[in-house]
C-alpha cells in the first residue's frame, strides 16, 4: 500500500493507543519515581556534603557505547528472524505452486486431486504449529476424507504427514516418467526444507542470557540518568523529563526487539497460509484451461 498522507501526525495522535507504550509504561513509571525519590533526597540530604555539582560520579559516557551496541546486536538479530522467516514462507509458497504445477501436468485427476488437496493445507497446518493457540483440525476434517483427516491428526507433525501423504500419493502413479518424477521428488525435498526453517526458528530462540544481560545492563544505565543530571546541576523538571524520555525511547527499542523475537506472532499467517491454498487451487482448475 502507498503511504498514507500525514502519516506522521497520524502516529502521533495515535500515540495513547500505542501497544508498545501499554507495556513499557509500567517500567517508565518506576523510573519516573526513582528520578523523583533521588532529586529529592539529592536536595535533601546529599548538597549538604557536596560543595560543587559540576563534578563527581558520571558514568553515562562511559557506558553509553556499550548499551547501544547490545540495543544494536539486539535489534539487527530479531530482524534477521524475521525476515528469515518471511523467506522461508515466501520459498514456501513458491514450491507449494511449483509442486501443484507438476502433479496437476503429469498425474492424472483422481491421483492429482488427492495430492494437491494434501498440499494445499501445509499451510493452515504450519500456521497452527507455529502459534501452538490455534488448531487446524476444523480446516483438515473439512478439506480430507475421513480416513486421511484421521491420520494426519494422529501424527504428531501435521505438516509433515500432508507432506508425506501427497508423496506417496505421487509415488504411487503407474508408469510415470522419470523425469516428471525425479522433478516432483525435488519439489518435495524443497518444501521440507521450507517447514524445517520454521521449526528451526519457532525452537531456537535467542540465547536467554544474551536477553537478560541486554535488559540489566540497559536497567542499570538508566538507573544513574537522574544521578547523572541532578549531579550536573539540572532541575526537577528537566531530570524527570528527561529520564521519562530516555527510558521511553531504549525500553521501546529493547520491547521491539522482544517482540521481533518470535516472527510468527507478527508475521500475517492466515494471508499467507491463503494464498498458498489460493495458488494450489488455481493450479487445478486453470490446467484444464490451458491452450
Amino acid at each position: 500500500q502507498p503511504p498514507k498522507p500525514n502519516k506522521l501526525l497520524i502516529d502521533l495522535i495515535k500515540w495513547p493507543q500505542s501497544t508498545t507504550l501499554r507495556i513499557i509504561g509500567p517500567v517508565c513509571l518506576v523510573f519516573q519515581l526513582w528520578s523523583f525519590l533521588f532529586y529529592a533526597a539529592y536536595k535533601t540530604f546529599i548538597t549538604k556534603h557536596i560543595t560543587t555539582t559540576t563534578t563527581g560520579l558520571n558514568v553515562l559516557p562511559l557506558t553509553s557505547s556499550a548499551v547501544a551496541l547490545l540495543l544494536t546486536l539486539r535489534t539487527n538479530q530479531s530482524l534477521t528472524r524475521l525476515q528469515e522467516a518471511r523467506l522461508a514462507w515466501g520459498r514456501l509458497i513458491l514450491h507449494s505452486r511449483d509442486l501443484a504445477s507438476l502433479i496437476t501436468t503429469y498425474l492424472p485427476p483422481p491421483y492429482s486431486t488427492a495430492a494437491c488437496r494434501h498440499l494445499a493445507l501445509i499451510g493452515w497446518s504450519l500456521k497452527a504449529r507455529l502459534r501452538p493457540s490455534e488448531d487446524d483440525s476444523d480446516v483438515l476434517q473439512t478439506c480430507l476424507t475421513p480416513s486421511e483427516s484421521a491420520y494426519i491428526l494422529s501424527q504428531r507433525k501435521h505438516t509433515v504427514a500432508l507432506l508425506r501423504s501427497a508423496r506417496v500419493i505421487v509415488s504411487s502413479v503407474p508408469r510415470l516418467p522419470p523425469a516428471p518424477h525425479e522433478a516432483l521428488l525435488r519439489q518435495f525435498h524443497e518444501l521440507n526444507g521450507c517447514l524445517g526453517t520454521c521449526e528451526r526458528l519457532i525452537s531456537s530462540p535467542s540465547p536467554p542470557t544474551y536477553t537478560r544481560h541486554t535488559s540489566r545492563v540497559l536497567l542499570s544505565w538508566l538507573a544513574f540518568v537522574p544521578v547523572s543530571l541532578a549531579l550536573a546541576g539540572a532541575g526537577a523538571a528537566a531530570v524527570q523529563a528527561t529520564t521519562l524520555l530516555v527510558t521511553y525511547f531504549l525500553v521501546g527499542i529493547d520491547e521491539i526487539g522482544v517482540q521481533l523475537e518470535q516472527p510468527f506472532q507478527l508475521l500475517p499467517l492466515n494471508s499467507l497460509a491463503g494464498a498458498l491454498m489460493c495458488d494450489v487451487r488455481d493450479e487445478m482448475e486453470g490446467v484444464g484451461g490451458v491452450p
